[in-house]
C-alpha cells in the first residue's frame, strides 16, 4: 500500500484503483497494514494534487487523523506517525471539516495538532474556521502556534486585522515572535 501511493499515475481511473488498493489494505488493521496505507494515502494526494479522494477514502483517513489517541500511550511512534500524516493527507485533498479539526486540536501530541492546523482551509465567511484558527493560535506548543499563523497570514489577515500578529509578536518563542513581526511589516488591517 505504501510503495503504490508512490506510483505515477495519469488518468483518475488509475488513481481511484490505486486508492482503493490502499483503503483495502488498512482493512487488516495491524499497525503495519495502517502505517502503510495512511503513508500510500499521503503519497497519492500530495502526487496527485487534482484528485479528490471517494468517500471511503476520506472516512478512512478521518478515523487514521485520531488513530490510537484515546490508548494508553498515544503518544507512541506508531500511532503519532499515522495521526500526522493522515492530517497531512487531509489538508492536501481539502476534505477537512472545522469541526474535526478543532477536535484534532485536543490531540495530546504538539506534531500531530500542528499538522491538523495545515488543513484549515476556509469558506470565505465561516466563523467556525476562523474560531478554529484561534485555538490554535493560543496552543501550549510553539510549533502549532507557529503553523497557525502561517495559516493565519495566508488566508485570514484580512478577515481579522493584525490583532493575532499583534498578541503573537511578544510570544515567549522567538520563532513565533519573528514570525509575527514580519507579518506586521507587510500591510494588514488595523481593525483586529
Amino acid at each position: 500500500a505504501r510503495a503504490a501511493g508512490r506510483l505515477t499515475l495519469e488518468t483518475d481511473v488509475q488513481r481511484s484503483a490505486v486508492e482503493e488498493i490502499i483503503t483495502r489494505a488498512a482493512g487488516d488493521e495491524s499497525v503495519s497494514s495502517v502505517v502503510d496505507a495512511v503513508l500510500g494515502l499521503e503519497s497519492l494526494l500530495r502526487q496527485n494534487k487534482q484528485y479528490r479522494p471517494s468517500r471511503d477514502a476520506t472516512v478512512l483517513l478521518e478515523a487514521m487523523a485520531f488513530y490510537g489517541m484515546n490508548e494508553e500511550d498515544p503518544a507512541a511512534a506508531l500511532t503519532v506517525l499515522v495521526r500526522a500524516t493522515a492530517w497531512k493527507a487531509i489538508a492536501v485533498s481539502g476534505t477537512a471539516t472545522a469541526g474535526l479539526v478543532q477536535l484534532a486540536l485536543s490531540d495530546p501530541v504538539p506534531e500531530v495538532r500542528r499538522s491538523a492546523v495545515t488543513a484549515i482551509a476556509p469558506a470565505a465567511d465561516d466563523v467556525a474556521w476562523t474560531e478554529v484558527l484561534r485555538l490554535g493560535l493560543r496552543d501550549g506548543a510553539a510549533s502549532v502556534r507557529l503553523e497557525a499563523l502561517r495559516v493565519y497570514g495566508s488566508m485570514f489577515r484580512d478577515e481579522m486585522g493584525c490583532g493575532p500578529a499583534i498578541i503573537a509578536s511578544s510570544d515567549a518563542n522567538l520563532h513565533v515572535a519573528i514570525r509575527a513581526i514580519g507579518l506586521l511589516a507587510e500591510e494588514c488591517k488595523r481593525s483586529g
